[in-house]
């Protein structure tokens, strides 16, 4: 553990890796503010959730029905609250009071999640998955082998869509998908920058402590000593140490900020695949139903074991090159390539297919994290299989260097 932490002490001391960190936290704060929803609009919907439950029922939707009517006459209204909305005019509006148009404002938000509420099961009986499964296949022109894989993955997601159907599990409440569009800007927008700062941090920090004295022209020296090349194996350790240390001042300071503007404490425990989630022209259909501080769980621990797996791979390029200028370009090149390669395989469907079980499409995309819609990532064992196989790649490679290492000349 000393030499761990004499190794981690290369990073404290290093201005840029604080510069970074203050940087990016600095611009994930000022990018939650500048594209923060309301927060009156987004409390609302906890107001909601604390009268009638998270579920969607008759008796909810009674309850809020008749809410809104009360609100709708104490406004003035004597034709019912949908005709009071339906009649209203911007010159009607803007002559009103502040407070008359906050109360004419709430009304509508009202209206517009029971009119959404209400059409939820007309909306999903509509869907039909094997149509979405025959219109993947031609839009990636898949055939063959690639096409049978298709087949069987919506076979089963039709199954999955059936027993959610059958509970009703679309039946919660959450943020209206359209307008606000919350778990995209959660996931595919704030998550999806930590994860590529995070990504940055980790190969900066790896490469540079990797290969610290070679830069430094002290490795003859540390090589001699009593630890010798044991030493690499020790800044391996302070490198993962150091990526998660990052990673969670990173991840925990955006969510703050962010749960700071969005209140989410009335629907931690809403199935994240509500259907007032539906944000796009599909639905979100999950392989297995699971709150919104579950998925949350898993997207951040997914980010996180794919940050060790960058480090275990930046570590081994290091160890082999060592220049840490040499060895982070080369990383991000190689991260950057992974992330286009599947549309150079137009070519083969086969190859296609298999290029998605790829890290940075898993990364970059976490907001689809799950979901059996999310094109050739739906498969239900895709994120774990693609992890799985980008840590063994990783992992064997590291121990193959490692082990060329320890026979190599360090004179070299």
């Amino acid at each position: 553990m000393r030499y761990i932490g004499l190794e981690l002490q290369k990073l404290w001391r290093s201005p840029v890796i604080w510069i970074l960190l203050i940087v990016f936290l600095g611009f994930n704060s000022f990018y939650i503010w500048s594209e923060a929803r309301e927060g009156k609009e987004l409390a609302i919907l906890n107001d909601i959730v604390e009268t009638y439950g998270k579920t969607i029922n008759d008796e909810a939707l009674e309850g809020l029905q008749e809410e809104i009517e009360q609100k709708a006459i104490a406004l003035g209204s004597e034709q019912g609250a949908a005709a009071y909305l339906d009649s209203m005019t911007p010159e009607f509006y803007y002559k009103q009071s502040e407070d008359m148009q906050q109360q004419i404002d709430e009304l509508s938000l009202y209206a517009m999640y029971a009119d959404l509420a209400g059409r939820l099961g007309e909306r999903y009986e509509k869907i039909d998955i094997h149509a979405f499964g025959e219109d993947m296949k031609k839009t990636y022109g898949l055939s063959g082998i690639s096409a049978s894989w298709m087949d069987e993955h919506f076979a089963q997601l039709e199954g999955r869509f059936e027993t959610f159907m059958e509970n009703e599990s679309y039946n919660e409440w959450f943020f209206a998908g359209n307008p606000y569009r919350m778990h995209s800007f959660l996931f595919r927008s704030i998550m999806k920058i930590i994860a590529l700062e995070g990504i940055l941090l980790a190969v900066l920090m790896t490469a540079y402590l990797t290969a610290y004295e070679r830069e430094q022209r002290t490795h003859l020296l540390v090589f001699a000593s009593k630890i010798g090349r044991g030493l690499m194996k020790k800044k391996a350790w302070a490198a993962g140490i150091a990526t998660v240390w990052a990673g969670l001042l990173l991840m925990a300071g955006t969510l703050a900020v962010f749960f700071s503007f969005h209140d989410y404490s009335g629907l931690w425990n809403v199935n994240v695949g509500s259907g007032l989630n539906w944000e796009y022209q599909a639905p979100y259909v999950f392989w297995w139903d699971m709150p919104i501080w579950q998925y949350l769980l898993l997207a951040v621990v997914i980010v996180f074991i794919s940050w060790l797996i960058i480090t275990i791979a930046t570590f081994a390029m290091a160890v082999r090159v060592q220049s840490s200028y040499i060895v982070s370009i080369a990383i991000l090149l190689v991260l950057l390539a992974l992330f286009v390669v599947p549309s150079y395989f137009t070519f083969s469907p086969l190859l296609m297919l298999a290029s998605h079980f790829n890290l940075m499409l898993l990364v970059l995309n976490p907001h689809m994290l799950f979901n059996g819609l999310s094109g050739m990532t739906g498969f239900w064992y895709h994120e774990l299989l693609t992890l799985s196989i980008f840590m063994l790649l990783a992992a064997v490679v590291a121990i193959r260097t490692m082990k060329r290492f320890k026979r190599k000349d360090i004179h070299e």
